[in-house]
Order: structure tokens, then sequence, then C-alpha cells
């Protein structure tokens, strides 16, 4: 690669991250509070979530129970939120429901802020807020979960 060369690429990255077209960056600090709302009478859906790991030789996967999913919902946000707890029901984190993470930060057991990780997907956020390896499976917990109640439309014709 000639120096021209070097210089002409240093002028073009340089043109391009001054021309507005740039990216808001990784780990931006957000208003956590703000984010983790869900508007309306809040319900919740719990899953259990497990890291499958495979294995050589096509033995049975190993999977391990690593945390929980709850995801909170209204009739106002069907869609709701994705809250990722470790195994002591703590909060780790949690996605929207576009797939954009966040991790949550403590000092001791306050939270202090959060990081974006990224927008990855459901499942690529639950396993870098919980930093598993290998795949996740989610299984659905009936007996934990709410739902809303809907009530019987009256038509008077």
């Amino acid at each position: 690669m000639t120096q021209r060369t070097v210089v002409y690429i240093a002028l073009l990255l340089a043109s391009v991250g001054l021309s507005g077209c740039s990216v808001a960056p990784m780990h931006e600090e957000v208003n956590v509070h703000e984010l983790k709302q869900v508007s309306g009478d809040v319900f919740h859906e719990w899953s259990r979530i497990y890291s499958v790991i495979s294995q050589a030789g096509g033995e049975e996967p190993t999977r391990t129970h690593v945390g929980y999913l709850d995801r909170r919902f209204s009739m106002e946000e069907p869609e709701g939120k994705f809250f990722v707890l470790d195994l002591t029901h703590k909060e780790r984190g949690f996605l929207l429901p576009g797939g954009l993470a966040f991790l949550l930060r403590f000092e001791g057991s306050t939270l202090v802020g959060s990081e974006e990780l990224g927008n990855s997907g459901i499942e690529s956020g639950i396993k870098r807020i919980l930093q598993v390896r290998g795949g996740i499976e989610t299984e659905f917990v009936k007996d934990a979960s709410t739902e809303p109640v809907v009530e019987a439309s009256t038509f008077e014709g």
C-alpha cells in the first residue's frame, strides 16, 4: 500500500466521520428508570433461561439453568420489555422489544447506571447480559406468570 493510498483512506474516514452520518456510541448512558417503565396494568410472563452447550461425539447437550426472563407487558404495551435476572432473582439487564440490550451496573446493591450492549436480538442480548457461553433456551413457567383478564364484550343489537 502506497503512502498516497494511506492518506486517501485516512481522509475518506475523516470525511465520513464529519459528515453527520455518525452512529450513537455503544455503552452510552441512558435513563434506566424511564426505559424500564411499562405503562398500564403490568402483567408478567416468566421463563427459565438455560445455557445449552453441545457435546463432542453426538452426546446429549449440557443444559444448565443460568437465570430467569421476566417479560413485563400491558394492554397499552403488548410487546412489553424483557428483564434478565440471575439465579438469585437480581435484575442484571433488560431488553427492549426490538432486541436493544442494556446491562445494569451496581455498586453493592445500589443501581448506579446502565450500559447499552447494542441491538443483536433477544437471545444474543440475554447471552451478553448473563455472559453465557453456548446457546440459550427458555422454558415458560405458567404457574409464575400473570395474564391480562379479557372481559367479554357485550353487543346490543
